[in-house]
């Protein structure tokens, strides 16, 4: 089947979508003008100072390994705060035996058993029976680094949308997730899309990866510059799509444009064959992959922070200093605009 690439500009957004010719073109979801007049009351309660506040308790690394009370500490904040604003929080515990290498240079070894948990808060929507619609990031860090913006951002995120959302009514029923053990494999969305029967499966699931760095010059992976015609400066959010996704990609665009203009936007949705290319393989590294495979609508939202130059990726200066607060907090509110469309705001 031959590959379509096509180009598009939707208002400021960057969009380069990769589809397969022949497939049945999606459409964005339709929003009504209640809803978008409630869409927007909810995002103004989004600043950079309540995204900053958020952000802050992800200061330190949070890692079973080398920094187990910190990772704990950190886990019982997220339950407590969430279970504060009535969600049903439910919690799993994921183990791991393996040796690891808790230092960059790879010198020092621990063996396991280690454990850390999923943590899943629902928000039961006016229709139980449909799909529900997943908000997600990981809480974990690497040994060494803080994980301010890998992934304090992206669980930053989640909580700006589990208290905006607290009190708003949905069709579909919200799950936010923050999954364990990205940094050791997915090993925690792995277990938990594997938990899913048929009938379970969501609707569609955003991740929130890693959303908070800029810089003033983009880098590509080696090889794959000639597969992805990314741009030069790092100001942009990469939105990364599977075949399934076009539809939800689309939402998300959408979104973006009306509630949260001037946010650049580089945008994919890549077919099986590209998906398995070795040279994209970076297109599979987070909590969306494990429902890509499942052949669930999903979207990694990033800020391709180890492509960009200057970056503190997997680093301990991984710390606050490092994050752009204003890009993280308008990324977070386009993935919200988009929550709410998919699940169905009830205005």
């Amino acid at each position: 089947m031959s590959k379509q690439v096509l180009l598009v500009a939707i208002g400021s957004l960057l969009i380069l979508t990769i589809s397969l010719t022949g497939c049945s073109q999606p459409v964005a979801s339709t929003v009504s003008g209640a809803q978008q007049q409630a869409i927007s009351q909810l995002l103004d309660q989004i600043t950079t100072d309540t995204y900053a506040a958020r952000l802050l308790r992800f200061s330190n690394p949070r890692n079973t390994y080398s920094a187990p009370d910190e990772l704990m500490a950190v886990e019982e904040a997220i339950i407590s705060e969430l279970e504060a604003w009535n969600y049903l929080v439910t919690t799993e515990l994921i183990s791991i035996d393996r040796q690891y290498a808790p230092s960059p240079d790879g010198l020092e070894y621990q063996t396991g058993p280690f454990s850390m948990r999923n943590i899943i808060a629902q928000k039961t929507g006016t229709q139980p029976d449909l799909a529900p619609v997943i908000l997600a990031a990981h809480h974990d860090t690497v040994a060494w680094a803080p994980g301010t913006n890998d992934n304090g951002t992206g669980c930053a995120g989640v909580l700006e949308a589990a208290f905006a959302l607290k009190d708003t009514t949905f069709e579909r029923t919200i799950i936010f997730a923050f999954f364990a053990f990205e940094e050791d494999g997915l090993i925690g969305s792995e277990a938990y899309a594997a938990s899913l029967a048929p009938h379970e499966l969501p609707d569609s699931v955003i991740v929130l990866e890693t959303i908070g760095f800029t810089s003033e010059k983009q880098n590509t992976v080696p090889v794959a510059d000639v597969l992805l015609s990314m741009p030069v400066v790092g100001n942009f959010a990469g939105v990364f799509a599977s075949t399934e996704s076009r539809a939800l990609l689309l939402d998300f665009l959408s979104a973006a444009n009306r509630d949260v203009p001037g946010l650049p936007i580089y945008s994919i949705a890549v077919d099986d064959g590209m998906g398995s290319n070795p040279f994209l393989q970076d297109l599979l590294r987070s909590d969306h992959s494990p429902f890509w495979y499942r052949a669930v609508p999903a979207l990694m939202i990033t800020d391709t922070a180890n492509l960009r130059e200057g970056n503190v990726y997997h680093t301990a200066d991984d710390d606050f200093a490092h994050v752009d607060l204003d890009f993280a907090m308008r990324v977070s509110k386009a993935a919200i605009s988009t929550l709410c469309v998919r699940s169905g705001l009830i205005p």
